[in-house]
């Protein structure tokens, strides 16, 4: 266990994660946090959020396809099966539906969608419309 108390195999998705959104570098096997990283990292809360969503607009074109299918519907909504099965023509089941799963909660925690579980369906909530 490193002195983050995490062993590394829980901590190699959240390096890989802050390596796609430009938050980390990886160098010789040595994290380093980018400009965004540092100041994602001195952030209060809001301010993280609004890091996290730029970050996340500009490198995760998952996230950026299902904003714009969203915003192309009348109601600014769409079952998530519509990607999961877009998702499936190029990965497994289980990997489709794993990178959606971490672009839906990705994209909930920069408040760019919303989810309901009981219904399988992704909308824009009210502020994002």
């Amino acid at each position: 266990m490193d002195p983050l108390g995490l062993e590394a195999g829980d901590l190699l998705p959240v390096v890989e994660a802050a390596d796609l959104l430009d938050l980390v570098e990886v160098v010789e096997g040595d994290v380093i946090l980018t400009e965004a990283g540092r100041k994602f990292a001195a952030a209060d809360p809001e301010t993280r959020r609004r890091i996290f969503r730029r970050q996340l607009l500009d490198r995760v074109e998952l996230v950026r396809e299902l904003l714009e299918a969203l915003r192309a519907t009348p109601q600014h909504r769409i079952l998530a099966q519509v990607f999961r099965s877009r998702l499936e023509q190029v990965f497994s089941r289980a990997e489709a539906a794993r990178q959606l799963e971490t672009a839906v909660a990705w994209a909930r925690y920069a408040g760019l969608l919303g989810y309901d579980p009981k219904l399988d369906v992704l909308f824009l909530p009210a502020e994002a419309e």
